[in-house]
């Protein structure tokens, strides 16, 4: 009688410590998955465009005014290239271009992508 309640003490245990195990490692890998980049004027100290390796690593979040900054973008060149005209250039994120606007999100990021894709690729055959 003795040895069951131990035993069901223990498998208790055990059960308590698999369910904290799994809860914090969900925990870590939600936090992982919502981590932002730096920020390029509050964290001038890093080199965040050996970080940014390609377009890709755009999002909806981020302002034309960060675009510019990590990629070294001309001011004006991304309201050029996607015709912006909103006012509140470059201190506006894409969603709210894209919310304004009434236009595909996908479509948008990825005009957004090539447009930073071929300034980098015109920039680096003129460097050579």
């Amino acid at each position: 009688m003795k040895q069951n309640k131990i035993l069901g003490i223990m498998l208790l245990s055990i059960g308590v410590l698999i369910a904290l195990s799994v809860f914090f490692s969900l925990a870590s890998l939600n936090h992982v998955r919502h981590m932002q980049l730096p920020h390029p004027r509050r964290d001038a100290n890093l080199n965040i465009i050996s970080i940014m390796t390609s377009s890709s690593a755009i999002t909806m979040w981020m302002t034309f005014d960060y675009i510019n900054t990590i990629f070294s973008l001309p001011e004006d060149y991304l309201k050029t290239q996607l015709h912006i005209q909103d006012a509140r250039y470059p201190n506006i994120s894409l969603k709210s271009v894209v919310k304004k606007n009434k236009i595909d999100r996908d479509i948008f990021l990825k005009s957004v992508q090539q447009s930073v894709d071929e300034y980098i690729r015109q920039n680096s055959q003129n460097k050579q």
